[in-house]
């Protein structure tokens, strides 16, 4: 309140006592102190350790005082802050401050923030921050430390860019929810949703069916059915949750190729597996091949973000994906009615196919 981040900062330095709580603060003092490199050499060794509200804030912070007022802009379209308008305007005039070439133009942004801002602090820290030593803005970032500044302003702008598609609908992923669900009402029409003959005479997949009588459309229409409440509404659950995810991060058309040749591909194999000899025959129903190739295409993403950043935050959700496959896994070869073989063919197809997108991408664009 008082402006004093010298005091500050020695608070949040302090070995006496538990300062994690206070590393936020320190980084924003040492922005306010014109620390540039080092507020982001300490954001750098903490960011690991912050509370999501505290690291977003500290990433916000590191962003202002870098002079990036681009990415500063995208909180308008973030709720999960809860910040309002002219809390975001403050914040914005100190990133164009400190953008290069932009000083008069962040001296009038916080001019206005000083004489119109109904919170009292914005109109107070503007005008500290106007009277400050000369009005020396931070010095920019070095080269080094410019490099974790792009890190935080690309995770800033592919959140916007999810949040924005989530208000927009997931139209490939919403019609398979419907169509699975209309098959599932005609199971129960029919005959009954753990009525093996009821299965096999709307579309299940039987080996004999298709070596026999050559009903290989079986391999596609047997993704849409499920045997029992449970594995009905543990697929649907999954397909609206990556199905969302995928399809917002790849777009429509590429998600349902991902879905397609997943479904596809499991169902052959499991086919393969049981016309060989080397799986008992049995017949064979449910999304979750489809639904795991969706999961490898996300798991394959995840991995060469890491790969490429070598990110502390990315390897948070290397290790919780490697952790789903684990438990995943386990429960496949625990419960005989579970196709180990569709899930880990599905998963696999779905985690090479996104491997190739990629590619493609590289390749089209002038860098690649």
């Amino acid at each position: 309140l008082k402006g004093d981040w010298a005091g500050v900062l020695a608070i949040a330095r302090d070995e006496t006592r538990d300062t994690r709580a206070l590393k936020d603060l320190e980084i924003r003092a040492l922005g306010e102190l014109g620390n540039t490199d080092e507020m982001i050499a300490v954001y750098e060794a903490s960011k690991a350790h912050l509370a999501p509200a505290s690291l977003r804030f500290a990433q916000m912070v590191v962003l202002a005082y870098s002079g990036r007022p681009d990415a500063i802009a995208l909180l308008r379209t973030d709720d999960s802050m809860q910040l309002n308008a002219e809390f975001i305007s403050f914040w914005e005039a100190i990133a164009v401050f400190n953008a290069p070439g932009r000083r008069g133009e962040g001296r009038a942004m916080l001019e206005r923030v000083a004489e119109t801002s109904t919170i009292r602090t914005n109109r107070e820290a503007a005008l500290r921050y106007l009277a400050g030593p000369g009005g020396k803005p931070p010095n920019p970032p070095s080269p080094q430390a410019a490099v974790a500044v792009e890190q935080v302003v690309k995770r800033w702008y592919e959140a916007g860019t999810m949040r924005a598609a989530k208000l927009a609908r997931s139209p490939f992923t919403v019609a398979l929810i419907i169509a699975n669900s209309l098959m599932f009402a005609a199971e129960h029409t029919v005959g009954g949703v753990e009525d093996a003959g009821t299965l096999v005479l709307l579309g299940a997949l039987w080996p004999p069916l298709v070596t026999q009588n050559g009903e290989w459309w079986r391999l596609v229409t047997a993704l849409f059915l499920h045997y029992g409440v449970a594995h009905f509404a543990i697929n649907m659950a999954s397909l609206s949750i990556l199905g969302r995810m995928v399809e917002t991060a790849f777009g429509s058309r590429r998600m349902l190729a991902i879905y397609a040749l997943g479904g596809l591909g499991s169902m052959a194999t499991v086919f393969a597996a049981m016309a060989s000899g080397m799986s008992e025959a049995d017949f064979v129903v449910g999304a979750s091949g489809a639904v795991m190739a969706l999961f490898g295409a996300w798991a394959a993403r995840i991995l060469r973000r890491y790969a490429q950043s070598r990110d502390v935050l990315d390897r948070q959700p290397v290790i919780l994906m490697g952790l789903i496959v684990l438990i995943q896994c386990a429960v496949d070869l625990s419960v005989p009615q579970i196709s180990f073989t569709a899930h880990i063919s599905g998963f696999l197809i779905g985690f090479v196919k996104w491997l190739m997108l990629s590619r493609e991408d590289a390749g089209r664009s002038p860098a690649g």
